[in-house]
């Protein structure tokens, strides 16, 4: 449960939140309108805007690194994404076994749902029924602040990792609902892209956990991990809509106060210096047992395109690029690697901005090992030819129109119809 939160309006605001930036002037740009700023006891932060042009209420609230003191990543047992999971599974207030469950069969929601990603978690629920929306910020709140995981073993190990034996016959298997998740990711080769371009950062590990390591997450762990990060000072909770802003705070200043100022320990994302030369990795992984072995090479070229966070602007005219270079089968980048006929498909993301500092990764899979460097060769010749000739006009425009559809759209992935 990794893809990015809401609207890309909304995506910018909180980026610029997440960097403890003045929002005012992002916001406006972004068509939103300021409503009122406000504190509590413990320190929280909360901005309350509303996009004028939709009446759609929603909250997100996300534990986050802030600009100071210690990582919240420790290792890569996952215990974010076990978190995450698991504090959804019933709550002080609200006991049931899976209260989630529960709202996305009765709720009136628009979207439900929570997501870790590697500096940050999300908790993000929407509603345009103004009751429904209250309630659903309040099993939130509960869940994430009083979750019944830190004092029951069994959803730690239900939602982390358990060991499992079914038969006597048969040896002991590990079992868990975040162990299996992470267990079909790393099957796939090109999840070692982010760690080796930040290998300096939290973002070496893996906040939704490497399947070798996760076993060796304790109980004892997990649920420091929760009284440690789980704080209204760790925290940044953004209400989106036009409801009652008074009747917002109400409902959070039940559980807000609850907490004293300075009662928590808050988390630091370092920056990546850029590599003065390039680096060189290579790691086996399994082909499966048929095809033509030979022609079973997989490579990525990956770029660290900034030594710090990039402004909205910047982003924008990354995305333009992106879309210029891999958007469409007729794409600069695009057209020229699948013609070359050097490997069987295009892999990678283009550009890449959930972390503090952007990347750009693409590569190719079903490569001999001469055409290897091959690939290389052409993508350094393709980018040098661009640098110099630049882009036609139409491609330019066109890419820009496209961008344009995209943020005006308010999506979530493949979860659009909840926000039409």
């Amino acid at each position: 449960m990794e893809t990015p939160l809401g609207s890309e309006k909304a995506e910018g605001l909180a980026v610029d939140l997440r960097e403890g930036n003045d929002t005012h002037d992002v916001a406006e740009k972004l068509g939103f309108e300021k409503l009122s700023e406000r504190g509590s006891k413990s320190t929280i932060r909360m901005l309350f805007f509303i996009d004028i042009r939709r009446r759609v209420r929603k909250l997100c609230l996300y534990r986050i690194p802030t600009k100071t003191r210690l990582s919240a990543l420790r290792d890569s047992t996952g215990e974010p994404h076990i978190l995450e999971h698991s504090v959804l599974c019933g709550s002080r207030k609200y006991p049931v076994k899976e209260p989630f469950v529960e709202l996305l069969k009765g709720s009136f929601y628009t979207f439900l749902n929570a997501f870790t990603y590697p500096d940050r978690t999300y908790y993000p629920v929407a509603s345009t029924n103004v009751k429904d929306f209250y309630n659903l910020v309040d099993v939130y709140l509960d869940a994430v602040f009083f979750p019944k995981c830190v004092e029951d073993i069994q959803i730690f190990q239900q939602e982390g990792w358990h060991y499992e034996l079914n038969d006597l016959a048969e040896d002991i298997s590990i079992k868990g609902v975040v162990y299996s998740e992470m267990k079909g990711i790393y099957s796939q080769p090109d999840f070692l892209v982010q760690y080796a371009l930040f290998p300096d950062t939290i973002y070496s590990l893996d906040s939704g956990g490497d399947p070798k390591v996760i076993p060796q997450l304790t109980f004892e762990e997990f649920k420091e991990y929760h009284n440690k990060y789980y704080k209204p000072s760790n925290a940044k909770i953004w209400f989106y809509g036009d409801d009652d802003p008074n009747e917002r705070l109400r409902i959070l200043a039940a559980y807000l106060d609850q907490f004293e100022m300075g009662s928590t320990e808050t988390s630091k994302v370092q920056y990546q210096k850029v590599f003065k030369t390039p680096k060189r990795i290579t790691e086996k992984y399994s082909v499966g047992g048929h095809g033509d072995f030979a022609k079973k090479y997989m490579i990525y070229l990956s770029w660290l395109l900034s030594e710090e966070t990039i402004d909205v602007e910047t982003e924008l005219k990354l995305r333009i690029l992106d879309h210029l270079l891999l958007g469409t089968p007729a794409s600069s980048l695009r057209k020229t690697l699948l013609e070359s006929g050097l490997g069987d498909d295009i892999i990678g993301y283009g550009i890449e901005d959930q972390f503090r500092q952007p990347i750009f990764a693409v590569g190719m899979k079903g490569l001999s090992k001469d055409d290897v460097h091959r690939f290389e060769e052409l993508i350094v010749k393709t980018f040098k030819n661009l640098a110099d000739e630049g882009f036609t006009s139409d491609a330019v425009e066109a890419a820009m129109n496209t961008t344009e559809f995209f943020l005006r759209r308010i999506i979530l992935a493949h979860f659009l119809e909840a926000y039409t």
